[in-house]
């Protein structure tokens, strides 16, 4: 019996009907990352980040009082930022003193990995071939 654990990689493709500097900002600016950031029901009530020196994000969503209300957050260390073309990241689940640990220790599930990459392309209309 193999121990070895297995990965895949998720793909997920999201089209805007939006110009691609309006979804730049939304992943840019904290102030509308703050209103879609988290899963649905929950809220963003924290969102710090600088672009400008590719500093660390560090964000918070809080759960519906019907899974716990309490805050969960996490830091984005970013890679790659190519303004309006692509972010690239690693996101890690940390204590409120953006301390990282293995998401198991929140109740996640087992297999949601330490440092997950993460990345974001930005397309205009007509720039969909690889």
């Amino acid at each position: 019996m193999s121990t070895e654990t297995k990965t895949h990689d998720v793909v997920v493709t999201r089209l805007f009907d939006a110009p691609v500097e309006q979804v730049w900002k939304a992943w840019s600016d904290p102030q509308y990352v703050m209103q879609w950031w988290g899963p649905t029901g929950f809220t963003c009530p924290l969102a710090e980040m600088d672009f400008a020196r590719a500093a660390p994000r560090w964000s918070a969503c809080r759960a519906p009082q019907e899974f716990g209300g309490q805050d969960m957050y996490n830091t984005w260390t970013y890679i790659t930022i190519l303004p309006l073309q692509r972010i690239e990241y690693i996101l890690n689940f940390t204590d409120k003193g953006g301390n990282a640990f293995d998401p198991i220790e929140m109740g996640l599930p087992a297999g949601i990995p330490e440092g997950s990459a993460q990345y974001q392309h930005l397309r205009g209309p007509g720039q969909w071939q690889d």
